[in-house]
Formats: C-alpha cells, sequence, structure tokens
C-alpha cells in the first residue's frame, strides 16, 4: 500500500537522471495504480528498457477500466505511428497481448498488415492466439480436451 510520501518520492523520480530509477519508479507507480504512468512505461517499451515488466503493468492498468484500456492502447497505437525502429514496433506490439479488450484487437487486426512482415505476423499470431482462447472459453474448454494429453507427459503408460 503506498503512502503519501511513498507516492510524493516515486513521482519525483520520474522526472530523475537516471533512467534506471525512472523505470523503477514509473513500474512500482503502475504497480500501484497509478495510470498517469501509462507514457513512460511505453517509453521503455520503446527504449527496451525493462520492457516486459512495462507491459505487463501497462495490462494490469488496463484491467483497472475500459476507459483505462483505451487509453493504454492508444498510447501504444501512437507510439507505433511515430516508431520507426523494428525492435522497438515488435516490442510495442508484443505488448498489445497484455490487454484484451476490442481497442486491442482492431489494433492487432489493423498490425497485421503491417508492412514490416514480423510484426504483421507477431499481431497475426496474437489475434489468432486470442480467438482460440475465445473459442475454447466458449465451449468450457472441450477444444483443449479433444487436442490428447496436454500435461506434457505424452509417452508415459501409466503402467
Amino acid at each position: 500500500m503506498a503512502t503519501p510520501l511513498s507516492s510524493e518520492v516515486l513521482h519525483g523520480a520520474l522526472t530523475g537522471d537516471d533512467p534506471t530509477v525512472r523505470s523503477v519508479a514509473a513500474l512500482e507507480l503502475g504497480r500501484l495504480g497509478f495510470a498517469a504512468v501509462s507514457t513512460p512505461l511505453v517509453a521503455m517499451i520503446v527504449d527496451g528498457r525493462s520492457d516486459v515488466a512495462a507491459a505487463e503493468v501497462l495490462g494490469r492498468i488496463a484491467r483497472s477500466s475500459s476507459m483505462q484500456a483505451e487509453s493504454v492502447v492508444g498510447e501504444i497505437a501512437r507510439a507505433l505511428r511515430d516508431t520507426t525502429e523494428a525492435a522497438a514496433r515488435l516490442r510495442l506490439v508484443q505488448s498489445v497481448a497484455e490487454i484484451a479488450t476490442p481497442g486491442a484487437d482492431a489494433l492487432l487486426d489493423a498490425l497485421a498488415t503491417d508492412e514490416d512482415g514480423t510484426v504483421a505476423a507477431t499481431a497475426t499470431a496474437i489475434g489468432a492466439h486470442r480467438a482460440r482462447d475465445v473459442t475454447e472459453a466458449k465451449h468450457g474448454g472441450r477444444e483443449r480436451s479433444r487436442q490428447g494429453n496436454t500435461t506434457g507427459t505424452v509417452g508415459e503408460t501409466g503402467a
């Protein structure tokens, strides 16, 4: 639980000179529910600084409300438009996997035709994975049980 003093210190750290300190502050504030750190979290993804953790925290922020979710998706979409570096764009599209909203799905659909084949393939794969999850949820998991052994013990006979 954040205290007013800890929140104040973390907010102050967001503007510091040290990128590591800024990153830690953004991650912690995001984990505490401060949605205003979406912009620095997206910047972390672009820069490749703790990008997986930043994407997870953005996902948490997005799950807090549909308004926050669409704001986060908008931040990611803007960064994708403004970023030409292939690795950064790939990290951004991967971050959308953490956000399950119609806006995120629409962004993935748009990215499925991106001129960068890796971005397009990644967006397509994330979208396909989501579609499979939705299908399985609608069928109560019957799809998975029809696929056979999912325990990772292929070849065991139980004898």
